[in-house]
């Protein structure tokens, strides 16, 4: 004969002898989970991964950290096993950084003869919005006349700017005299 009641149980067997019992204690556990999300991140800044479950016990994460929640600085997979004495769950991330805006070098004021000099700031990738002087929006930019040209180029993590003075003298002139 079995009896529990709350966290402990008592066994009672009965032979012609008597009745012999003894009792346990009852531990259940309930499987944890844990569940992360790939995410997209600026450079310097993180991102909170909590991986807290009620029916864990421990936690263990690639980084080395043993705490519920860790803040993801860097790049790359980042995994955790959230455990208690009977069950183990595993997921993993990837932590997508995204690089900074490097600086932008239109290149050092300039001047020279005739002709077309192409602007190009040197930026390239995915998600790049271009913004010119005259609002165009195209990675490089065609100068043809004398003046002062400018780029903003920016992304979800920010924006950089350079300007250049171009000045345009047209071709050299030859004078003899008489």
């Amino acid at each position: 004969f079995a009896r529990t009641q709350g966290n402990s149980g008592r066994v009672e067997v009965f032979n012609k002898c008597g009745v012999f019992y003894d009792t346990i204690s009852i531990q259940r556990f309930r499987s944890p989970s844990v569940s992360l999300n790939d995410t997209s991140f600026c450079f310097g800044d993180s991102v909170l991964l909590n991986a807290f479950n009620p029916n864990a016990t421990g936690y263990a994460w690639s980084t080395g950290d043993t705490t519920p929640a860790i803040y993801a600085k860097s790049g790359g997979i980042i995994s955790v096993e959230v455990y208690n004495g009977c069950f183990t769950a595993k997921d993993s991330a990837n932590m997508n950084l995204k690089s900074a805006l490097n600086q932008i070098d239109l290149g050092p004021d300039t001047i020279f003869c005739s002709g077309i000099l192409i602007l190009d700031p040197g930026l390239t990738g995915n998600n790049l919005n271009y913004l010119w002087q005259d609002n165009s929006t195209n990675p490089t930019f065609a100068v043809g006349v004398t003046g002062t040209y400018y780029v903003t180029i920016s992304d979800s993590c920010g924006s950089v700017s350079d300007t250049i003075n171009v000045v345009i003298t047209g071709l050299p002139q030859l004078i003899l005299g008489t």
